[in-house]
């Protein structure tokens, strides 16, 4: 992994999109969020069911991987402000985050487990995975911490947001 950053950080976001577009079709599927998309259905009346899941599956496939990539860069703009000895990759933070979307995708698709509160849990866990797993490979805790917050802070963010809607 050490020898070639580029590659397996790009074999790493390749699997990052498969995963995160299964997970986001049976959130979609299962849940029956395009029921909920009223307005959207109006504006594309003449498109068939089918497609129209597809569409709003790749806007928010695309839409989850861009936002991880703002997210590290944020972490290596960081790094680099503060820790600039210490080099972070794109993998650090993809394979705690695929390993989550894996878990996420089995327990909705296989387990047909339906709970927000769970994949909000499951999204804290794997930034908090996302620090260890980079003080696994750097041994430098202000680095992991630096590398992990915009992880850990949208991911509470998320959290606080969903226990804010209930109360």
């Amino acid at each position: 992994m050490e020898q070639r950053p580029r590659i397996t950080s790009l074999i790493s976001l390749i699997i990052f999109i498969m995963a995160n577009y299964y997970f986001v079709t049976f959130a979609i599927e299962l849940n029956g969020y395009i029921s909920k998309l009223d307005d959207l259905r109006a504006l594309l009346e003449d498109m068939p069911y089918e497609t129209m899941l597809n569409l709003i599956v790749v806007i928010t496939t695309i839409l989850t991987s861009i936002s991880l990539l703002v997210q590290y860069l944020i972490a290596k703009f960081l790094l680099m402000l503060f820790s600039p000895e210490v080099k972070g990759h794109l993998f650090y933070a993809l394979i705690p985050k695929i390993i989550i979307m894996f878990i996420n995708v089995i327990c909705m698709g296989i387990l047909q487990i339906q709970s927000l509160w769970l994949y909000l849990f499951t999204a804290l866990i794997g930034a908090v995975f996302i620090l260890f797993f980079f003080q696994y490979k750097k041994a430098n805790w202000k680095a992991s911490i630096l590398f992990a917050a915009p992880f850990i802070i949208d991911a509470l963010i998320s959290l606080g947001k969903e226990i804010v809607a209930v109360m």
